[in-house]
């Protein structure tokens, strides 16, 4: 019995020894979870940051139709009148 328990502490010690030592070699190295983390993360916030390039280049594209648009009616209204000024002389 006393041999069963020397061997068992002994193959503990060992396995701890063992096990202390590659966690030291891992520190270097990112765990697994945390590079799938990172990536997930990088991954949102290249999809947040085209969401709001998109945004910004739809809003911009709408703006410039708005401006388009309001010179359009802007130079039609101006048409209208010179004619109807030119209609109403004598």
């Amino acid at each position: 019995m006393k041999e069963v328990t020397v061997f068992l502490m002994t193959f503990a010690l060992v396995f701890l020894l063992v096990s202390c030592e590659t966690a030291d070699e891992n520190l270097d190295q990112e765990p697994v979870i945390h590079r799938i983390v990172k990536r997930d993360c990088y991954s949102e916030a290249q999809n947040r940051r085209r969401d709001e390039d998109n945004r910004r280049r739809n809003y911009q594209q709408q703006q410039r139709d708005r401006d388009r648009n309001e010179n359009r009616r802007r130079q039609d209204w101006e048409r209208n009148f010179r004619d109807w000024q030119s209609r109403c002389r004598f």
